[in-house]
């Protein structure tokens, strides 16, 4: 009887196992068997805040249904952000005065985008006025809620802690078919805000298609979802192709895991090390450390490798140490060819921080950044780099002095924009890179073991051809840096302003000159790199 007993006890583990997709046998991994149960129902003890993302792109003669629907609920804790996403009708007009005669201004937030970012680039961007326990339901502004207690009804699912997302079936208009997709969909702001980036890009472009955002949700709340059979909205499909609709997801496929625990986005704060290699040039190098010092905040480390060709250059940049004496400053033999890449391993050895940044002499910080921001949002998002040097004004490759497209991007953050190398040219197709961008230096150390290169010229562009796979890079919408070419120190074929040579330059040092920085306050440059005539003032 015991042994009977034992036999049933053993095959119920089995079987729970198999069901939950999360046993002991799954994939051969030892798991502990979690179970949730988002369908069942708890008290009502609180009256959680709904907000309704309505997008709306060309939706003039849809959006007051839609907003209708929405202020006829039977629940007041909610609010609504509406973002016409570059509308060629009167899409925006028709909502704002809609909202306006329904007296809902108060509860309303109208966006307008002048260009086409699509569902999910909107939806993206509107998290930023999200916190993080707010409950989203996205919804285009051609569909609307098919009853009045719809947040009723998703309120008292979300008393259940085992619920993170609520998902309905559809009503299809005008056919009157009840359909198992394009139903209702509801989420905590917190899970959208950790869905990684590239998963809501496909072949290098923004996708459009809501499914790839609910797609990631889903695989970020497995077993936390809560399905209603019941039509909460009336997909509206009167001019509105299902092609369309799918457009861009035929073979996406999202790569975000399962969460364990409610997600905490609250900001990392952390700083970055940064490496600067300096030629011969103590002037142009003492302007970067100026505007460092300057306008640069979240730095921990700082480090300088620099190479002197004689005594004259020595003694200027043991000068230029005594103005900035926290630095640690690393000098080159007279065989620097050969201490180059032992000095840089040793440099990457001795940071503390688990991010770092490299910059070259010719480089100017022009406008205020705190690093610890760009940290965080690369936590956030999983890019792979956050790039000072670029942003929407970039248009001119000064290298090649050929104009270059902005990729295609989501913006989101305080003036951030993203993008997929897959579908960049020029300076924002390379994502390896000695121009001020913070990376992460669990990517870089390996790499930088493993390359050859005697000299910062050669060591980029070795890296550059090790292009990482389905990277994403982050930038502000304003560059924060300036490349100034005014002469050659290596032997290469890139361009540059022939200005002034490094002796002409180390005349002006030595009669206690510096270059102000104070004109390149927010430059608007055209390309990363510019020609210049510099401002010398007295140091």
């Amino acid at each position: 009887m015991n042994k009977f007993f034992l036999l049933l006890c053993c095959l119920g583990v089995v079987y729970v196992g198999f069901q939950t997709g999360e046993g002991i046998f799954q994939r051969g991994k030892k798991q502990e068997v979690k179970l949730f149960h988002p369908e069942r129902e708890y008290p009502l003890t609180e009256h959680r805040l709904f907000t309704f993302v309505v997008y709306a792109s060309n939706q003039a003669p849809w959006c007051e249904r839609s907003l209708e629907s929405i202020f006829a609920q039977d629940y007041e804790a909610y609010r609504v952000i509406f973002i016409d996403d570059a509308s060629t009708d009167a899409t925006y007009e028709t909502a704002r005065n809609f909202v306006m005669k329904a007296a809902q201004d108060s509860r309303v937030i109208l966006m307008r985008s002048e260009t086409k970012l699509g569902f999910c680039a909107s939806l993206y961007q509107a998290m930023e006025h999200c916190s993080d326990r707010e409950i989203v339901i996205p919804l285009e502004a051609q569909d609307w809620l098919s009853q009045e207690r719809v947040l009723f009804r998703l309120n008292a699912a979300f008393q259940n802690p085992d619920v993170w997302v609520a998902q309905s079936s559809a009503m299809a208009y005008p056919q009157y078919q009840l359909q198992e997709t394009d139903g209702l969909f509801a989420f905590y702001a917190a899970l959208l805000k950790q869905v990684p980036l590239k998963d809501l890009f496909f072949e290098g472009r923004p996708i459009y298609a809501k499914e790839a955002c609910f797609s990631s949700l889903g695989n970020l709340a497995k077993g936390r979802i809560r399905q209603f059979a019941e039509p909460f909205l009336f997909a509206n499909q009167a001019g509105f192709s299902a092609s369309k609709k799918q457009q861009g997801i035929v073979s996406f496929l999202a790569t975000s895991e399962p969460l364990v625990e409610f997600p905490q986005s609250s900001p990392s704060f952390q700083t970055t090390d940064m490496l600067i290699f300096s030629y011969d040039r103590p002037l142009q190098l003492y302007a970067l450390l100026e505007s460092i010092r300057h306008y640069i905040s979240g730095l921990s480390q700082l480090s300088v490798i620099y190479r002197a060709s004689d005594e004259r250059y020595a003694s200027a940049y043991e000068e230029l140490q005594a103005h900035f004496p926290s630095i640690h400053w690393m000098r080159q033999s007279a065989n620097p060819h050969k201490d180059f890449k032992p000095l840089v391993l040793q440099a990457l050895k001795g940071f503390s921080s688990p991010y770092v940044l490299f910059a070259v002499d010719d480089i100017v910080v022009k406008d205020f950044v705190d690093l610890s921001h760009c940290i965080d949002a690369m936590e956030k998002t999983g890019a792979y780099g956050f790039y000072l040097r670029l942003g929407a004004h970039v248009k001119h490759c000064y290298m090649i002095d050929q104009p270059q497209a902005i990729p295609p991007h989501l913006s989101f953050g305080e003036g951030m924009f993203a993008w997929d190398f897959a579908s960049a040219q020029h300076d924002w197709a390379f994502a390896h890179t000695l121009d001020m961008t913070v990376y992460r230096k669990a990517d870089v150390q390996s790499a930088f073991q493993r390359l050859n290169y005697k000299h910062p010229n050669r060591l980029e562009q070795s890296w550059a051809q090790n292009q990482p796979q389905q990277a994403i890079g982050l930038c502000f919408e304003h560059s924060k840096i300036v490349n100034l070419p005014l002469n050659m120190v290596n032997l290469s074929d890139c361009r540059h302003s022939h200005f002034m040579t490094t002796e002409e330059l180390l005349v002006k040092w030595n009669e206690g000159l510096k270059m102000s920085i104070d004109p390149l306050f927010r430059i608007e440059n055209p390309s990363p790199h510019i020609d210049y005539t510099p401002e010398f003032v007295s140091r």
